[in-house]
Formats: C-alpha cells, structure tokens, sequence
C-alpha cells in the first residue's frame, strides 16, 4: 500500500492577494495565465479574488449564505439516506426471519 502525497494548500494572505491582483490586471490572456502559472494561483481562485473585490465583500456574504444552504441540504439528504439504509437492513432481516416466498402467497390469496 503506498502513501500518497496530498497537495499542498496555500493560505494566502490579504497582502499577497492584492499584490497578485494588481500584478494580474496588467495581463490579458495567455500573458495572465502564465503569470498566475509561475505566482501558482489558479485562474478561479484569481477570478475569485478579483470578484470579491469588485463587489466590495458583498460575494464572500453571499457565498457564505449559499454554503449554509447547502451544507443544510447535504445534511437533509444524509438524514434521509442515512434511514433508508436502515429501512433496508430492516427489510432484509424480515426477509430472512419469515422467507422471501410468503409475501407472494398472501398476494396471491388476496387477489382471488
């Protein structure tokens, strides 16, 4: 079994981010894809950055807003995943308990 690396996250600070920026906003294209290349940022986290800017820390609001709601949906739907793995298991041991045929007779007999 080998071990694999996970990737290095870099944290950015507020000053290096702004420095990037203001570096990346000289560049058009090809020429800012690979300065964000060599200063190792990828061009959503750049692209992020640049939004949040923009919009003055209202994205980061919304954004976190939009987590909430998901993390919130992911919970719901984990919940209800969570029972019908047990409804299942439940199934099964029923299953095994009084055998898979007798269901099959009782419909039989209420369909006559």
């Amino acid at each position: 079994m080998t071990d694999k690396a996970k990737p290095v996250v870099r944290e950015w600070t507020v000053e290096q981010k702004a420095r990037v920026l203001a570096e990346g906003s000289k560049f058009d294209g090809e020429e800012l894809t690979v300065y964000l290349q060599r200063e190792g940022v990828k061009f959503a986290e750049y692209e992020q950055w640049r939004l949040a800017l923009d919009e003055g820390g209202r994205a980061s609001a919304s954004t976190n807003k939009r987590i909430r709601q998901l993390e919130r949906e992911l919970a719901r739907k984990e919940k209800a995943l969570a029972e019908t793995a047990a409804l299942l298991v439940l199934k099964k041991k029923v299953e095994t308990l009084y055998g898979e045929g007798e269901d099959d007779d009782t419909q039989r007999k209420n369909e006559k």
